[in-house]
């Protein structure tokens, strides 16, 4: 080794500003309530009012709670623990149930909307549009993948880049 060649050590927690836990799970717990109401509550509040007037919808209010408490618990993980080695399985997780989602809705690929009483019926094919949305949480899996074997072969890397000194 010359001596003009420093070996890079990478930053510790401290050098790399991260925020406390505390800090992270407050705004963990903050983000995943904003996230419950505009994911889980307001979604099952307007399925219940479209069922409730006899108007079908592609999916059940059970399906979207189904789906939508561990997206929201994931999402708001991914921000407490993105400092740690666990940033990158978190973010499979949390893109493996958009990916399961999204292929629940693609199985019902038209949506026939009929009023009652009205004789006129609308039907909308979105599969398409679906298949194109799948290609970010199948990009997010490929990521949270790279990023689980960086931390893995160089921990602490990642903390220059998220947290700057």
């Amino acid at each position: 080794m010359e001596p003009s060649e420093t070996p890079v050590v990478p930053p510790t927690a401290a050098e790399s500003r991260v925020p406390p836990l505390g800090v992270r799970l407050g705004a963990g717990a903050l983000k995943f309530v904003l996230l419950l109401v505009f994911l889980v509550v307001l979604p099952v509040g307007i399925i219940d009012f479209l069922h409730a007037r006899s108007i079908s919808t592609p999916i059940s209010a059970e399906v979207e709670v189904l789906f939508g408490l561990p997206l929201c618990a994931l999402i708001a993980a991914r921000g407490v623990v993105r400092p740690t080695r666990a940033y990158g399985p978190v973010t499979i997780a949390a893109a493996s149930v958009t990916t399961l989602f999204l292929l629940y809705m693609i199985l019902q690929p038209t949506y026939q909307v009929s009023v009652p009483q009205v004789p006129i019926s609308l039907a909308v094919t979105y599969t398409s549009f679906l298949l194109l949305l799948l290609l970010v949480p199948i990009l997010t899996i490929a990521s949270g993948a790279v990023t689980t074997f960086e931390d893995f072969r160089d921990p602490g890397v990642r903390l220059e880049f998220d947290y700057p000194p």
